[in-house]
């Protein structure tokens, strides 16, 4: 699904930019010219810039859900009626807020 190609993608793009980044970070530790203050600082900044990118395939999930629901419910009231009034029926009056069936009954053809 393309859920799944978004968390592929994502998670390489992290992966790949966490490992250039640590292993720059380590060559300059090596060197003398950072310390491990700085890695940490730097993976530090990195999970905080990433963090809310697992947010987005959530939100996308959500969104196309909701555009699927909106697309049946569109559907739904696009949908013929099956069963219509006789032609002079009269309204029904509800002024109790309560409806009772007498002499009503049921048949399959």
């Amino acid at each position: 699904s393309s859920l799944s190609l978004l968390n592929a993608v994502q998670n390489v793009i992290i992966f790949m930019g966490t490992l250039g980044g640590s292993i720059l970070i380590v060559y300059d530790v090596h060197a003398g010219r950072l310390t491990v203050g700085d890695f940490v600082l730097f993976v530090s900044y990195i999970r905080q810039l990433y963090m809310p990118l697992n947010w987005f395939g959530t939100y996308y999930r959500m969104i196309q859900n909701n555009f699927i629901d909106m697309e049946n419910m569109f559907e739904l009231l696009e949908e013929r009626v099956d069963v219509n009034d006789k032609a002079g029926a009269p309204e029904i009056m509800v002024p109790t807020g309560r409806i009772e069936f007498n002499n009503v009954s049921f048949s399959y053809r």
